[in-house]
C-alpha cells in the first residue's frame, strides 16, 4: 500500500534548523581556514628549512586536493559542496605558498627610476612579467579542475574566486592604497615592492569595496532562494569569500594594521 504523500514531502522535525546549523558551521570553518592557512603561509617564511616543509605539505595537500576532486565530482549534497570548496581551498593554498617561498613568481624584472614614481602602463606590464608564472599556475590548476567531469563545478569556482580577488587587491596595490601590507611580504618578493603604488586612498579601491559587497548580497540572496540544498551551500560558501574579500579590500584603506595574523609575523621572526 503506497504511503501518505505528505509524509514524503513533509520534512521532519527540526529538519530547517539542523541544515542551517550544519551551513553555519561550515562557514566557520571557512573563516577558519582563511585565518589559519594565511599565517602558515607566513609563517613558514621563517628559514630554508621551514620553507621547504611548507611547500612539501602544501604540495601533499593539492595531492590530496586532486584526489578528492575526483572522488567528489558528482557529489551535489551539503557534504559535496563543502568538499568541493575545500579543494578550491587547498588547490589556493598550493598556489600561494608556492609563490612566497619564491618556487613560482616570475622573473625578477628591473624598473627604471623613472617608472617606479608612480603607476604606468610600461610598469603594470612589469609587473604583469614578475608575477607571470604564478598567475600561469593558478590559471592551469583552474583549468585542470574545469575539466574534471561532473555536477559538482565547486571546486573550480572556489579557485577561481580566490584568484579573481587577488588579482583586484594586486591593481588596487599598484594604484596606491593607504595600507598594502608590505609587511607580509619575505625577503625574497622584496623586489615586488617596487610595483607597490603611492600611500593614498585611490578610487578604485572604493570601486572594489562597493563591487565585492553587491556580489556578496547578491549570492546571499542566491542562496536564500535556491531550489536545492547543494545550490544553497555553493552560493553560501562562495559568498563567505567575497565578503572576506571586501573586508581585506578595507583594511586596504586603513591605516593601522590589524592584528589578526601577529602571532605568525612573529613565529617568522617578523
Amino acid at each position: 500500500m503506497p504511503r501518505d504523500p505528505m509524509t514524503i514531502t513533509m520534512p521532519a522535525p527540526g529538519a530547517p534548523a539542523r541544515a542551517n546549523g550544519g551551513l553555519a558551521g561550515a562557514v566557520v570553518l571557512v573563516l577558519l581556514f582563511w585565518w589559519l592557512a594565511t599565517g602558515a603561509i607566513v609563517a613558514v617564511e621563517r628559514n630554508d628549512t621551514t620553507r621547504l616543509i611548507g611547500v612539501l605539505v602544501a604540495t601533499w595537500l593539492m595531492v590530496l586536493a586532486g584526489v578528492m576532486a575526483v572522488r567528489v565530482r558528482d557529489d551535489t549534497s551539503p557534504r559535496g559542496a563543502l568538499l568541493g570548496f575545500g579543494v578550491g581551498s587547498l588547490a589556493w593554498l598550493w598556489v600561494s605558498a608556492l609563490l612566497y617561498a619564491g618556487v613560482v613568481v616570475g622573473p625578477s624584472v628591473p624598473v627604471p627610476p623613472e617608472l617606479g614614481q608612480a603607476p604606468s602602463i610600461p610598469l603594470a606590464l612589469r609587473a604583469a612579467v614578475a608575477t607571470g608564472w604564478h598567475d600561469l599556475l593558478a590559471l592551469a590548476t583552474i583549468g585542470a579542475l574545469y575539466l574534471v567531469p561532473g555536477r559538482n563545478p565547486l571546486a573550480w569556482q572556489t579557485l577561481g574566486l580566490f584568484w579573481v580577488v587577488q588579482q583586484v587587491a594586486k591593481v588596487n596595490v599598484f594604484v596606491g592604497v593607504v595600507n598594502n601590507g608590505i609587511h607580509f611580504l619575505p625577503p625574497r618578493l622584496a623586489f615586488l615592492t617596487a610595483f607597490f603604488g603611492p600611500t593614498r586612498l585611490h578610487p578604485f579601491l572604493l570601486v572594489s569595496i562597493a563591487g565585492a559587497a553587491v556580489a556578496a548580497v547578491w549570492l546571499i540572496r542566491g542562496a536564500r532562494r535556491a531550489g536545492t540544498r547543494f545550490e544553497r551551500w555553493r552560493l553560501a560558501l562562495l559568498s563567505v569569500l567575497v565578503v572576506l574579500a571586501a573586508i581585506e579590500y578595507a583594511v586596504l584603506a586603513i591605516p593601522d594594521n590589524l592584528p589578526l595574523w601577529d602571532v605568525f609575523l612573529r613565529l617568522r621572526g617578523g
